[in-house]
């Protein structure tokens, strides 16, 4: 079980629903945080170790530390197409323990830039047989939007973002 986390402008806050905090056997959460839960100082690199999430400390085992690598290049570089395979590269790290846990049997991330000042983060994760999505979207604005869904292969998720618009799965087929 975790708690049920909503994106908010400034992070995140634990969803509470008549005065008890939600809780989830989804992953939603786990992917959140390892995406962007660290220290925003931390790049990932051995250089910046120390400034990693204070929970690590707890692991003498390095493979169970999780850095947010993620979180450190889309809030510290600009947002350009150079930076797309860098996101994709860095999620895949970020997620990895969902591999060597045995969680999830694939983890694919896709990166796209829909507009000017704007990239979009899927993350396509293979769980009992299921492709989940987690799709994050980061505008010229520090705010991410989450949208989910995980109902088997093919299925979409939304949430509406700040401006009205709904972000939904564009139906193409996943690669590597």
């Amino acid at each position: 079980m975790d708690v049920v986390l909503l994106n908010t402008p400034d992070g995140a806050e634990l969803s509470v629903k008549n005065g008890v905090i939600e809780l989830t056997d989804a992953l939603d959460t786990a992917v959140m945080l390892s995406l962007f839960g660290g220290n925003e100082d931390d790049d990932g690199s051995d250089a910046t170790l120390s400034r990693s999430w204070w929970g690590n400390h707890a692991f003498a085992d390095l493979a169970r530390r999780q850095r947010s690598e993620t979180q450190f290049l889309i809030n510290s570089q600009p947002l350009v197409p150079s930076l797309l395979k860098r996101l994709e590269d860095a999620g895949v790290r970020d997620l990895a323990w969902l591999l060597t846990s045995k969680i999830a049997t694939f983890v694919r991330v896709r990166a796209t830039m829909p507009g000017l000042n704007r990239v979009k983060l899927e993350y396509f994760i293979e769980v009992d047989g299921n492709v989940l999505t987690f799709k994050f979207e980061k505008r010229d604005q520090p705010q991410l939007f989450l949208a989910t869904g995980g109902a088997g292969p093919g299925s979409v998720g939304s949430q509406m973002l700040d401006d009205g618009d709904p972000m939904m799965d564009d139906g193409e087929p996943m690669t590597d």
